[in-house]
């Protein structure tokens, strides 16, 4: 029985998707109970997309979002995305050195360490990732949708 996976993961803010699966490996314990193809061969070799429903699905896979979460694996490897009914979105990969940075100094020299690090370290793994998750908030935050009913009459 295989009972590591060896993932890592971040936990970002998104409210604007829930309900929705996409996967990169064959892991399907938290898939949802509607998967939906799209008319892209490159993502559907590439991903599994399942829903709470197939409007859901409908509604979050429009070309532009095929072709942002295909630019995934450029960043990442084994990436999955699990959009949580709580407005989270849980990224999950296999990439290890999202934290990897270098220093000019070690721990050889520790004060001159210390003042390097307290200074700030780049992260570019990382900023690339956020970056990426930003791209596709902006995707998917419609901040055109009317809170007024949609039954108005015309005259």
């Amino acid at each position: 029985m295989y009972d590591h996976y060896d993932r890592y993961s971040l936990v970002i803010d998104f409210p604007w998707v829930t309900g929705i699966s996409v996967r990169s490996d064959y892991q399907s314990e938290n898939d949802y109970s509607h998967p939906m193809d799209t008319a892209s061969p490159d993502f559907n070799k590439a991903f599994r997309l399942t829903g709470r429903s197939e409007m859901l699905c409908a509604k979050f896979i429009k070309p532009s979002t095929v072709l942002h979460l295909l630019k995934l694996f450029d960043i990442l490897d084994r990436p999955n995305l699990e959009f949580a009914e709580s407005g989270k979105l849980c990224l999950s990969f296999v990439s290890s050195d999202l934290f990897a940075f270098g220093t000019e100094y070690s721990l050889a020299t520790p004060k001159r360490f210390y003042s390097e690090i307290s200074a700030g370290v780049d992260l570019p793994r990382l900023m690339s990732v956020l970056q990426w998750s930003h791209a596709l908030s902006e995707l998917h935050d419609d901040n055109f949708t009317s809170s007024l009913p949609t039954n108005r009459q015309e005259k």
